[in-house]
């Protein structure tokens, strides 16, 4: 994945908890970000109006790879850290910060799967058309 903007993150759950939709469907993301100088996102709490927030912010074209979206029980345990909240309609994602180097070889990767997936679809395909001649 990448996010071709500026993204704010924080690094306190209870922060996160204050901006997720409290009715309906909502998302949050957990993110592992790449160690020290490598990781695109800076902390800026000391040039924030609101310092407590433990501000976070990635540059654009950050690069993520979606490592799980949470089951129920995961949610369970993240609903703990964040006060008890019921977390059932928020879809959470657990991401790891990668390089531009490493997205522009998962995206080959997945070039060459798509391709063979295409290879092998089209024979499925004649041989389901022959048969219904």
């Amino acid at each position: 994945v990448c996010w071709a903007a500026f993204s704010s993150t924080t690094a306190k759950a209870q922060v996160a908890n204050e901006f997720i939709a409290q009715s309906g469907k909502s998302s949050l993301f957990i993110i592992t970000p790449l160690p020290g100088d490598l990781c695109q996102a800076k902390y800026i709490s000391v040039f924030s109006a609101f310092p407590d927030e433990e501000e976070v912010l990635y540059t654009y074209n950050s690069f993520f790879e979606v490592k799980t979206k949470l089951g129920e029980e995961a949610k369970g345990f993240i609903g703990e850290r964040f006060g008890g909240r019921d977390m059932r309609s928020i879809d959470i994602y657990e991401l790891v910060e990668i390089s531009e180097a490493q997205a522009r070889e998962a995206t080959a990767r997945a070039g060459k799967q798509l391709q063979e997936a295409q290879r092998n679809l089209i024979p499925a395909v004649r041989a389901n058309d022959l048969a219904a001649v």
